[in-house]
């Protein structure tokens, strides 16, 4: 796993987990390490809300994926998860730029990619990574997958493994826990909140009070206070339920 490791081990953690990261076809070498520093911030580094990047943008099914490329080399793709952007690596990026070609977009109708009128369905935004990967002609792919991102990119290497030099992922979806064929066999908290969000009033949770933003990320996503102008870096992306 040499060809990750000058990922930060530190910057990853302080995103709040553990990273494992995994060879494909080798053995999973497991990354964990106790908080340390102040409260506020469990892995006592300065984490900056400053976004350093000019976004590019390529068009995919007639709609704009926007991303993030630095450096030069093999590259390394960030997949974001939900509510999030390719913000989210805005802090990790620059430990990879020296040997690497850093590559982050935002997924479809996040960020600063475009919003289309699609259902926004697990196949329609991988079909989206599937296209923007071919645009680009990337060979060779570090993954470095969170959350939803985990789910799209754990499937493009699963179907694509002679593109995939390895893979390192935090809060992913994988099993037992998710995926899974029902609601009845997730744990009963997730179950019982993905049953919610199916009802009016999750409707009214999530488009009316943007409630990934405004309350799962802050007070279950992450392990610090977030500042104002991460919160309105999130925010942006989504000034109206539509």
């Amino acid at each position: 796993m040499s060809s990750v490791s000058s990922l930060s081990r530190r910057r990853l953690l302080a995103m709040g987990t553990a990273l494992p990261l995994v060879t494909l076809g080798a053995s999973t070498v497991g990354l964990s390490a106790e908080p340390t520093g102040e409260a506020n911030q469990p892995y006592g580094l300065d984490i900056s809300p400053e976004f350093p990047f000019s976004k590019k943008s390529v068009e995919i099914r007639g709609s704009k994926i926007a991303y993030v490329e630095e450096g030069i080399g093999q590259p390394v793709l960030f997949l974001h998860g939900n509510p999030t952007s390719s913000y989210l690596w805005r802090n990790i990026i620059p430990y990879v730029t020296p040997k690497y070609r850093a590559i982050a977009p935002d997924l479809i109708g996040m960020g600063d990619s475009e919003k289309p009128d699609i259902n926004y369905t697990f196949l329609e935004h991988a079909s989206y990574i599937d296209d923007f990967i071919e645009a680009l002609d990337l060979k060779n792919i570090i993954l470095v997958v969170h959350d939803w991102g985990s789910a799209i990119g754990m499937r493009y290497a699963r179907l694509n493994p002679d593109r995939i030099a390895a893979l390192a992922f935090m809060e992913a979806i994988v099993a037992p826990s998710l995926p899974v064929p029902g609601f009845e066999v997730m744990p009963k908290e997730i179950g019982d909140f993905f049953r919610m969000v199916r009802t009016d009033e999750g409707k009214e949770l999530i488009l009316g009070k943007n409630f990934f933003v405004e309350t799962v990320l802050p007070t279950m996503g992450v392990l610090r206070s977030m500042t104002s102008q991460e919160m309105e870096a999130y925010r942006q992306p989504f000034p109206t339920p539509e």
